[in-house]
C-alpha cells in the first residue's frame, strides 16, 4: 500500500489468513502483523481499514488495522452466492463491490457507510452469465466505473455513479469460442498511468 505494507491473502500460513509486512525495505521485509485465520482469498487495505473476500465463508469481514499488530474485527457481511472472491471499495469510501467466483453469480454493491449496519443495494450479472453460466473474476472501481473480468465473458463496464442502479456501459468480449468454464479472461487492471 501507500504505506510501505504488504498484505498476503491466502498463503499456505495463518489458515490463509492476511498477513501484513512492512516492505520499507523491500530486500529485509519484516512481520508487522495478521488478521484472524480465516482463508482470505483476496483483500483490499486502504488507510486503516482491511477489507478480506473470505471465500470459503461466503462473506467479506472489515478489519481496523491502525494497529497492524492487533487488528480489530469491525464488521462482516455475507455475498449473493456465499463465495466471496473479490472486493474493491469506491474512490469514496462510501461503497464496496465483490465476486462471487461462481456460475450466474453477481457483482454486488454495498453501502457500507455504517459498518454496524451494511446494507446490500444492487446487484448486477452480466447477461451471459443468465444464458450460460458465466463466471465473475475480479472486479475494481476507477473513477466511478466498475472494471470487471468475467471469464468467457470479457470485460465489462458498468457505471457505479449511482451506486443502487449498477448500469452496463461497456463490454469486450475476449473469448468468443467458450461460453463456460474457466477460460479466457482472469483479470483486468485499470490503474496504468497511460490509461490502457
Amino acid at each position: 500500500d501507500e504505506n510501505d505494507v504488504l498484505y498476503i491473502s491466502g498463503s499456505n500460513l495463518n489458515g490463509g489468513g492476511v498477513l501484513m509486512f512492512d516492505v520499507s525495505n523491500p530486500t529485509a521485509p519484516s512481520y508487522i502483523g495478521q488478521t484472524p485465520a480465516i482463508y482470505a482469498h483476496d483483500c483490499y487495505a486502504r488507510g486503516d481499514t482491511l477489507w478480506t473476500a473470505d471465500i470459503n465463508a461466503g462473506k467479506f469481514s472489515v478489519y481496523d488495522i491502525t494497529n497492524k499488530s492487533a487488528p480489530v474485527f469491525l464488521a462482516e457481511q455475507a455475498t449473493p452466492s456465499n463465495f466471496t472472491h473479490n472486493l474493491w471499495i469506491s474512490d469514496d469510501g462510501r461503497t464496496l463491490y465483490t465476486t462471487d467466483e461462481r456460475a450466474d453469480a453477481w457483482v454486488a454493491a454495498y453501502d457500507v457507510s455504517d459498518l454496524a449496519n451494511i446494507e446490500e443495494i444492487a446487484r448486477y450479472r452480466s447477461r451471459g452469465a443468465a444464458e450460460t453460466g458465466v463466471i465473475p473474476h475480479n472486479v475494481h472501481v476507477r473513477n466511478d466505473f466498475l472494471i470487471t473480468a468475467y471469464y468467457t465473458d470479457g470485460l465489462i463496464i458498468n457505471d457505479g455513479r449511482r451506486p443502487h442502479n449498477l448500469v452496463e456501459v461497456g463490454r469486450y468480449d475476449t473469448y468468443p469460442p467458450q461460453r463456460v468454464g474457466f477460460f479466457g479472461v482472469w483479470g483486468v487492471y485499470p490503474y496504468f498511468a497511460d490509461g490502457t
